[in-house]
């Protein structure tokens, strides 16, 4: 009985040793075999219109992958062809295995920059808008147009405009400046005034504007008044189609009394001509100035040594603090001197600085 149980497990092991070598040096191995991916990314910046391998269209960025039979798996050439407007591309590449080819290939690009400080909409070549300091690109549309002409209106206005660029085999930028003419308005008076319509304007200060349309009158008219006298000023400048800047210079006038009667003087007053009105109450020798003959502030503080004018002195003073005297085109001037006894000058004209030069002549 031993005997025979030994027989068997001795069989039993030999046969399962054979069994599984003969399972390990006979185990079949299967592949699939598939043929080559071709994958094309275009990187041309632009949509392309593929023919070869297989036509269709490709945006930019994007890419498409075509599977490569042959019979000669050896030597798979393939002709990559495209188009981008008026412009064709070929390339032909050899696929043994899965590849990829990058388009890059293109036309030259004018690229169009807005220098116009404005916002503008192309109207030709399309139509686009585009903010100030913004670009766009325009590829060239076949190899003979070698001309770029850009159409563009100025927002906010009436003004169109042209420019043009050549485009041969290199990209080009196309800088677009032209605009509106621009009318700057400076304040040179010395002094605040007040602009009609546009409130008051420190001395050295400026405010601009540009032209609307080109078909506006060119003559662009200011006025003014300086200081509290609300004498108006008024200044032109013409604007056709370059920038301008209008200079402010107008103001009322200084007017310097010179006492050569042989008194001395305690009182100055001035009223306009017109209809021959009654003496202000303002004394100018009342008035607290500056060295340079402007108001400082007015009436004098107790001490100022303010209100007389001796004989060869003289007193200078600017009209532009007379309030409500300052409107007329002539005015009265009375002296009076420690007496009682007055000095006249009637219709002085005030258009420009001047000086008075009063004797005993100057007696009614």
């Amino acid at each position: 009985m031993k005997k025979s149980l030994l027989f068997f497990i001795a069989t039993f092991l030999l046969v399962g040793l054979v069994s599984c070598d003969t399972f390990r040096r006979y185990t079949i191995t299967v592949s699939l075999d598939r043929h080559p991916v071709l994958t094309i990314v275009n990187a041309t910046g632009q949509p392309i219109n593929l023919s070869s391998p297989v036509p269709g269209s490709l945006a930019q960025g994007a890419r498409a992958m075509f599977s490569i039979p042959s019979l000669d798996a050896d030597a798979r050439q393939v002709y990559v062809e495209y188009r981008i407007g008026g412009f064709s591309f070929a390339n032909q590449v050899t696929v043994t295995s899965d590849m990829t080819v990058t388009l890059t290939e293109r036309p030259p690009v004018a690229t169009v920059i807005n220098n116009t400080g404005f916002p503008i909409t192309i109207t030709s070549p399309g139509r686009h808008t585009l903010v100030s300091g913004g670009r766009i690109d325009f590829p060239k549309q076949t190899p003979t147009a070698n001309q770029l002409s850009v159409t563009y209106a100025v927002e906010t206005s009436q003004f169109q405009f042209s420019e043009q660029v050549t485009i041969n085999d290199d990209d080009v930028t196309l800088t677009l400046t032209r605009r509106p003419p621009r009318v700057t308005v400076v304040n040179g008076t010395g002094s605040t005034i007040q602009v009609t319509g546009r409130g008051p304007l420190f001395n050295g200060g400026n405010f601009s504007f540009f032209k609307q349309s080109p078909a506006a009158n060119p003559v662009h008219t200011f006025t003014y008044t300086v200081g509290v006298s609300r004498m108006p000023f008024t200044e032109q400048v013409s604007v056709t189609t370059s920038d301008v800047t209008l200079n402010l210079t107008r103001r009322p006038p200084y007017i310097t009394i010179a006492n050569r009667t042989g008194v001395t003087i305690n009182n100055v007053f001035i009223r306009n001509s017109a209809g021959s009105p009654p003496w202000g109450s303002v004394n100018i020798l009342g008035l607290q100035l500056n060295p340079d003959g402007t108001v400082l502030r007015v009436g004098a503080a107790p001490g100022d040594l303010v209100g007389s004018l001796t004989n060869g002195d003289n007193f200078r003073f600017w009209t532009g603090h007379l309030e409500g005297h300052i409107n007329p085109a002539t005015f009265d001037v009375r002296l009076d001197d420690t007496h009682g006894v007055s000095y006249v000058m009637s219709s002085v004209s005030f258009g420009n600085d001047i000086t008075l030069t009063f004797t005993q002549a100057h007696r009614p």
